[in-house]
């Protein structure tokens, strides 16, 4: 089969292709024929060793699939052959078949089209356990999200609006915004790209006191990080939640004093964490994710599809930070 290794610390243009056998599963393991991969922000960040975690090489980036079971292994149970299913791994992604953990495995719903499942899991997943169970938001409170026309910022405010909340949205560009504005959210603006240092915090911090006025919301979902982190920190509603979620524009240094002027919360979200410490938990929050999919309450933004030989083009496009919505790579016939 063909697949996209990773053998060293370097960008994407550095991945390999290459003809390797099909993996075959052990016990309690599933084969699955990959038909859709999602792409996320960390899978740039894994293959450069700056993730929270780090994996053994080689290996093959990307772990948010959707495929058909093609081969179970001793012991698996409530799976067989020829099921429909998507899964949430670190990676293993980018090939043209895959093993996983049956536990990481789950039925895709009916209905539901490879690319979806793809692109829902791990996106709307960690927006309902940061806004709903770590950031414990009411219906009628306000939050506002940074990146929001990202594919975790969209899916922030799709969730976010199903849960009843009034939504602020910020995006970089005045397309970006245009499109988390569609997707549900209030009110917003542009937050111009400034580099993380510190003569750019007070930049940040006058111009969000200016686009914020007295607009004070009880959470904040911040993907960006970089300068705005503070910047949003110091407009937050008194007792307000800020949700730790990623750091698209570099890791922040928060000035403590303001949580407690503010008597605020500062909370990590991170989600595949949770997904493994409580999978009891997280199906719960799958199951309703996915039943508000069936009634379209919610909707995954697919920004934009590359076939599988164009998989490291898709990875500079989220590094580059080009997407608008979700990136899908669609495994099929390799075409050189």
């Amino acid at each position: 089969m063909k697949a996209l290794i990773c053998n060293k610390i370097a960008p994407p243009d550095a991945l390999e292709w290459v003809d390797i056998e099909i993996p075959k599963p052990q016990s309690g393991e599933l084969q699955i024929q990959i038909m859709a991969v999602g792409v996320n922000f960390r899978d740039t960040l894994i293959i450069e060793d700056k993730y929270q975690f780090k994996a053994s090489r080689p290996f093959s980036p990307c772990g948010e699939i959707s495929g058909i079971i093609s081969a179970i292994g001793e012991g698996v149970k409530d799976f067989k052959i020829g099921d429909a299913v998507f899964v949430e791994m670190t990676h293993g992604g980018l090939a043209e078949y895959a093993i996983a953990k049956a536990s990481d495995c789950y039925i895709m719903p009916n209905d539901i089209d490879f690319a979806t499942a793809a692109a829902t899991s791990i996106n709307y997943g960690t927006a309902y356990f940061g806004i709903l169970h770590k950031g414990r938001a009411q219906k009628g409170e306000t939050i506002l999200v940074t990146g929001a026309a990202g594919a975790t910022g969209l899916a922030a405010v799709k969730i976010a609006k199903a849960l009843g909340l009034v939504v602020i949205a910020t995006a970089s560009s005045d397309e970006k915004l245009q499109i988390a504005i569609a997707a549900g959210a209030d009110f917003g603006f542009v937050t111009p790209r400034l580099e993380n240092n510190d003569e750019n915090k007070k930049i940040a911090r006058d111009y969000f006191k200016e686009k914020m006025g007295d607009k004070k919301p009880d959470l904040i979902f911040d993907t960006i990080g970089g300068v705005y982190a503070e910047a949003a920190l110091r407009c937050i509603n008194w007792g307000g939640r800020f949700l730790v979620v990623g750091f698209t524009s570099g890791i922040p240094v928060m000035p403590l004093n303001l949580t407690l002027v503010k008597a605020c919360e500062i909370i990590g979200v991170f989600y595949t964490s949770y997904a493994q410490k409580f999978p009891e938990q997280h199906q719960k929050d799958l199951s309703i994710i996915f039943d508000w999919l069936k009634k379209g309450m919610i909707t995954p933004n697919i920004d934009k599809v590359f076939d599988f030989h164009e998989a490291i083009a898709a990875l500079n496009h989220l590094k580059g930070k080009d997407n608008q919505g979700k990136t899908i790579i669609r495994i099929g016939n390799f075409n050189e």
